[in-house]
């Protein structure tokens, strides 16, 4: 529609560790990067455990956690538009303006006594709600006639750091919806397993009953156990 214009909505790194945390080049908690990326990737990864049991033919596999997601990309960070006569006119080259902020989110803060997290938006797109710097390396491409990089590429690594109370709290732990099995051990009775899996030791005879044990004593360490939803 003529009179109108569209704004191309940039990738943005805001701080999400509290208003208290400064940041050098980040401006109310935020650092606009100067060009997308024309690429992003991301990755997930989950482990799990292999509990050999005699008489199967491959291992059981049990869940044990994730790894949470870890997003990639390239910045292009240029301030070529600063140079006049081959000089960067106002001194801000790329490591001042850019590359000395992204630094210092790999660096310990004196409030936090850790990395400051971060969370990656686009547009109104959240990419990473919260996350750390795990790694960045950064290219310088082009100086100045005073050896002042002007343009440089940086892959910037961030990988999800969601608090464990805040996990625990999105997941529900209180019931059994994150275990479909579990192996008896050594030593373990149906009420410490239900113990471990409810957080209830008087839950025992669901899962006697889920898995048909007339004997709930009659436990073998190997046994694969259904732990049932529970409510």
């Amino acid at each position: 529609m003529a009179g109108l214009t569209q704004s191309l909505s940039k990738l943005t790194i805001k701080l999400v560790d509290g208003t208290k945390i400064d940041v050098p080049g980040f401006i109310g908690g935020i650092l606009e990067v100067p060009f997308n990326p024309t690429e992003l990737s991301s990755e997930r990864n989950t482990s799990y455990a292999e509990v050999t049991i005699p008489g199967l033919d491959a291992p059981v596999l049990q869940w044990v956690r994730g790894d949470g997601e870890t997003v990639s990309f390239e910045l292009f960070l240029d301030v070529t538009d600063n140079m006049v006569e081959g000089l960067i006119f106002d001194g801000q080259d790329v490591r001042k303006k850019y590359v000395n902020a992204l630094e210092r989110l790999m660096v310990q803060d004196p409030d936090l006594h850790a990395p400051p997290r971060i969370a990656l938006w686009w547009g109104p797109q959240r990419i990473i709600a919260k996350g750390v710097v795990k790694s960045l390396a950064v290219t310088y491409k082009l100086f100045d006639g005073l050896g002042r990089p002007a343009r440089a590429t940086a892959r910037f690594t961030v990988r999800q750091a969601t608090p464990a109370t805040e996990q625990v709290a999105e997941a529900n732990l209180q019931s059994a919806d994150l275990t479909s099995v579990a192996v008896v051990g050594e030593g373990q009775t149906l009420p410490s397993i239900a113990y471990r899996e409810y957080r209830d030791a008087t839950r025992w005879r669901a899962i006697a009953t889920a898995n048909s044990l007339s004997n709930p004593l009659d436990l073998q360490p190997g046994m694969v156990l259904t732990i049932p939803k529970v409510v």
